[in-house]
């Protein structure tokens, strides 16, 4: 379950980060946030439904369904949008290396609610990986404004408290199951009937709004590395929980900020500025911050 874990979580962080660039550069062709966040959801809901019906577990019970999807509906559709929201008012990569502070939000909410011991080497793992994420933050670029600021927050919480339901969702459909498929049908089965039901409410708003089908399909490159991200992080979050999973998931501020580079200098996104070659070593400090944060949470794990 450990390398589930951790290989699911890399390849979500970096497909994450991939994500981002494309959202980024919708924005820069079509200049809405809103219209990303429903036609993106569309098509994702589209897709999900269909292989919903094949997914199903014979174990789960309705009565989680029933508060579960609109309480994660409520609070994704709100996370984002306060994120696309932030990515016009700053650089992806400095937004991104931000939601390393869910680490801590979520560790004190485990610790506190759901009893889990986590020994000195996973809270210094936590702090290391917190603090190079922050890091991102003073390397250069524009600075961070009070709408940024509050745009990172709200997203923050609202993305920690999904973290809590998709991993309650994943572990109520996996039961007993063990091992990697296992883990992946669950993992599965959970995005596929949250994004199901983010779907249908993104349809309700567009076929009331009108619909153009050139937005829908531009949302395409986005959904696809997106929706590859979630069914891994999905995974990270059902083999080894919320926290561990956005430990990992904190190398999207490293993944973010090569992206990011490489989009702005071939001209393909705009918005990342160039900063002094000096800078780049407080990148490489925050890096190294990071990955050590990780390691030190993989070793209270094993």
């Amino acid at each position: 379950m450990f390398l589930i874990g951790l290989f699911s979580g890399l390849f979500s962080a970096f497909s994450q980060s991939v994500s981002y660039a494309f959202s980024a550069r919708y924005l820069q062709r079509h200049h809405s946030a809103g219209w990303l966040l429903l036609y993106s959801q569309a098509l994702m809901g589209v897709c999900t439904l269909v292989a919903l019906p094949f997914l199903w577990p014979e174990a789960l019970g309705w009565r989680l369904l029933a508060w579960l999807l609109p309480a994660w509906v409520l609070c994704f559709l709100g996370g984002q949008g306060a994120f696309f929201a932030g990515q016009r008012l700053i650089e992806s990569s400095k937004l991104v290396s931000l939601l390393g502070l869910k680490i801590p939000f979520l560790a004190v909410v485990v610790a506190l609610f759901q009893g889990a011991d986590y020994g000195a080497l996973m809270w210094g793992g936590v702090a290391l990986t917190v603090v190079g994420a922050a890091l991102f933050n003073w390397t250069g670029g524009r600075r961070m404004t009070l709408r940024a600021l509050g745009a990172a927050v709200t997203t923050i919480v609202l993305y920690c408290l999904c973290d809590l339901m998709e991993t309650h969702l994943v572990r109520g459909a996996l039961g007993a199951g063990l091992g990697f498929w296992a883990v992946f049908n669950a993992s599965l089965f959970a995005l596929c009937l949250l994004y199901t039901a983010l779907g249908a409410v993104c349809w309700g708003v567009l076929l009331r709004t009108g619909f153009r089908g050139r937005l829908l399909w531009a949302s395409a490159p986005f959904c696809a590395c997106w929706f590859s991200s979630q069914v891994a992080l999905f995974m990270c979050f059902g083999a080894m929980g919320p926290v561990y999973g956005n430990v990992l998931s904190a190398l999207r501020g490293p993944f973010s900020v090569g992206v990011g580079i490489m989009a702005s200098r071939t001209g393909w996104v705009r918005g990342e500025v160039r900063v002094p070659v000096g800078m780049w070593a407080r990148r490489a400090v925050a890096a190294c911050l990071v990955v050590a944060g990780i390691a030190c949470c993989s070793l209270a794990h094993c």
